[in-house]
C-alpha cells in the first residue's frame, strides 16, 4: 500500500521503484539489494564484485564461528511497555545469532519477524543466558532505567550486554541501520567478537559495543 507521498509522486507521472530490502529474512539477501541501486548508475559489475566479496567474507566467518569451542546462550531486546520483542527463529537477527555460533532458545521457532513475549516468559527461559545482544540502549544505566527487572538476568549481572551503538550521532543517527544493511559480514564478525571474546583477540568491532555503566 502506497503512502501519501508515494501517491503524489505517482499521480505526477513519476515512476516509482521500491527498495524493499527490509522484507528479506536473510542478511545476505538484504545486502544483495545494493545491485538494484547500482543499476541506476551503470555499476552492475562493480556491485556484483562487491557483493561477492561480502558474501565470501560472511561464509568464512560463519564457518569459523561453527568451529568455536563454545556456543554461548543468548537473549536479545528488552521489555518495553509490557512487551518483550524477541527475534523469531527465522528472522534475519535469529539467523545472525546462529551463524555467529550462539545457542538461541527460539532458534527452532518458525517466525520470521519478532515474537511479542511477556517479561515472565523471557525471564523463565532466558534468565541464565550468557550474553545479551541487541540491547536498545548504549549504557546499563539506561537499560535499568527502562525496567529495573532487567537486572534479574545473568548477562546483565555479569556485564555481558551489547548493543549496536558503536557508530552513532547525537541526533540519533545509527550506522547499523545504514551501511550495516550492506555489510552483514562485519555485523557477523562483531557478534562473534561479543560471543567468543577469548577466541577473538585484538578485533575492533564496527557496529557493536558493550554497554557502558
Amino acid at each position: 500500500q502506497q503512502d501519501n507521498n508515494a501517491k503524489r509522486l505517482a499521480e505526477s507521472g513519476i515512476p516509482l521503484i521500491y527498495n524493499n530490502e527490509w522484507t528479506e529474512n536473510s542478511v545476505l539477501a538484504r545486502a544483495e539489494w545494493l545491485k538494484l541501486v547500482a543499476a541506476f548508475y551503470d555499476k552492475e559489475a562493480m556491485a556484483a564484485t562487491y557483493f561477492d566479496t561480502i558474501e565470501n567474507n560472511y561464509i568464512e566467518a560463519k564457518i569459523a564461528a561453527q568451529l568455536m569451542p563454545t556456543h554461548p546462550t543468548v537473549m536479545a531486546g528488552s521489555n518495553f511497555k509490557g512487551t518483550w520483542y524477541m527475534p523469531g527463529g527465522q528472522s534475519y537477527m535469529g539467523q545472525l545469532f546462529a551463524d555467529a555460533g550462539a545457542t538461541y532458545f527460539y532458534s527452532d521457532n518458525a517466525e520470521n519477524g519478532s515474537l511479542p513475549l511477556s517479561f515472565e516468559t523471557v525471564l523463565h527461559h532466558l534468565a541464565q543466558a550468557d550474553v545479551w545482544l541487541n540491547a536498545p540502549t548504549a549504557t546499563m544505566h539506561e537499560l535499568l532505567a527502562m525496567d529495573e527487572r532487567h537486572q534479574l538476568f545473568k548477562a546483565a549481572q555479569n556485564g555481558c550486554v551489547y548493543g549496536f551503538y558503536a557508530r552513532t550521532r547525537a541526533g540519533g543517527a545509527n550506522d547499523f541501520w545504514e551501511s550495516g544493511v550492506v555489510r552483514p559480514d562485519l555485523i557477523l564478525q562483531d557478534l562473534m567478537w561479543a560471543l567468543h571474546p577469548d577466541e577473538i583477540v585484538g578485533y575492533t568491532p564496527t557496529y557493536i559495543c558493550k554497554l557502558a555503566p
